[in-house]
């Protein structure tokens, strides 16, 4: 029987579609990066440039997304996400020619790269908000803690599914199967219907816009917490697409297959937390700032086992435990912040979790990639467990009323938040 919480979330029709369409693409989506960092490696036998190619995805999202998220709560968000989706499924199909008649390089894939990040920096304002658009303000945390679960289905299949196209069919195929698993993402957004509050311009710039969202951020002391626990999280707990291969070669003596069952393990573990952590977290957890500082431990402990090692079993137990404890994170905090934005400043406050969180992993992958050339992936792995933890202690005690907060409710019209 499905919980009262998905079992009315799925009967809004819109929200069904657009959730089953998400599902489907994340299988492609994460069978490409799967297929893209072993595609790297065996090109390179580098982990800098891997580093470097995981970097490029989100040096978009740094430089345009403040004006992304303006413009994704001034534009109709479900046009803007048709757009994206096309063209990132026009992109998969070039990265898949290219590997198919065997006249891929490296420049191609760090400029293919790049302009998916552009596409992805546009996309991912708009794709966050409009489940709000979708399901109302009263639901949005339910609904996005149910969106979150549906990708993870994605997470755990692609992996596997590049895994076994690498070892047995072809490079490209993983390719073709992500510029193929956008089209239900993109008739989903045909059939749905959304309520969207748009922010009228008023005279007033993007620029101004983003300023008005970062200034109220800025004066919720809560909300700046969960935008340091997120960035903590993805800074040294999202390291796998930089370290892994090098790790399944060199440590775990192992080939593609390997590699698609570790980063399945990722999938299984979120997959966890959003159906049966998160859900379980908004009924029992008064406290959710002790419950997010108590993940982000369990990451930093789970990074330092992984490290150690040297068994695929044991590396799987590890990567699931600690994909629960980064999944339960970031769906907790984004579920939060949605729920307390005002409606027609979300996508600017989403934008900005987007940057400070996922935005992380330029820095993030360069530091793994550098770590990994110099002292081993298997070694690096364990310093960025142990660097986390050095930075949930710092944020224990400087910011210690995190652990002791309450969610508030938002005034939707004001703009306030309450107690």
């Amino acid at each position: 029987m499905k919980p009262p919480e998905i079992t009315e979330s799925v009967r809004n029709r819109s929200f069904a579609l657009f959730a089953g369409g998400q599902a489907i693409s994340m299988l492609g989506t994460f069978a490409q990066t799967t297929a893209q960092s072993y595609v790297v490696y065996q090109m390179t036998k580098s982990t800098t440039l891997l580093g470097l190619v995981n970097a490029l995805a989100f040096v978009p999202l740094l430089l345009i997304g403040p004006l992304a998220g303006a413009w994704s709560d001034r534009l109709d968000r479900r046009r803007v996400l048709l757009i994206s989706q096309s063209v990132a499924a026009l992109l998969a199909g070039v990265m898949a020619l290219l590997l198919q008649y065997k006249a891929l390089q490296v420049w191609h894939i760090l400029l293919l790269t790049f302009i998916l990040g552009v596409i992805n920096a546009l996309d991912l304002p708009a794709q966050s908000a409009i489940v709000g658009d979708i399901v109302g303000t009263a639901d949005v945390r339910r609904g996005a803690s149910i969106i979150a679960m549906v990708q993870q289905i994605g997470r755990m299949g692609g992996p596997a599914l590049a895994g076994f196209l690498l070892a047995h069919i072809s490079q490209a195929g993983a390719f073709w199967l992500n510029a193929a698993s956008f089209a239900p993402v993109i008739i989903s957004l045909l059939l749905i219907r959304t309520q969207q509050v748009r922010q009228p311009a008023n005279g007033r710039s993007l620029a101004q816009d983003f300023g008005e969202g970062l200034r109220y951020v800025w004066s919720q002391p809560r909300m700046v917490d969960l935008f340091l626990l997120a960035i903590l999280t993805v800074l040294f707990g999202f390291i796998g697409p930089t370290l892994w291969p090098e790790f399944v070669a060199t440590t775990l003596k192992a080939g593609p297959d390997t590699l698609g069952l570790l980063t399945s393990a990722t999938g299984v573990g979120a997959m966890i937390a959003a159906a049966v952590l998160v859900p379980w977290s908004m009924k029992h957890v008064q406290h959710p700032g002790r419950m997010l500082v108590i993940l982000l431990l369990g990451i930093g402990l789970m990074q330092i086992a992984n490290g150690l090692a040297h068994q695929l079993w044991l590396s799987f137990a590890v990567v699931v435990v600690s994909a629960i404890c980064v999944a339960g994170t970031l769906i907790t905090a984004g579920g939060l912040l949605q729920q307390m934005s005002p409606p027609a400043m979300r996508g600017r406050i989403m934008t900005l979790f987007q940057m400070a969180s996922w935005g992380m992993q330029l820095p993030g992958a360069l530091i793994a990639g550098l770590n990994g050339s110099f002292f081993g992936a298997a070694n690096a792995i364990v310093l960025s467990g142990l660097l986390l933890l050095i930075g949930v202690a710092a944020m224990i005690a400087l910011r210690p009323a995190i652990r002791h907060w309450q969610p508030a409710l938002v005034n939707l019209t004001a703009g306030e938040v309450v107690a």
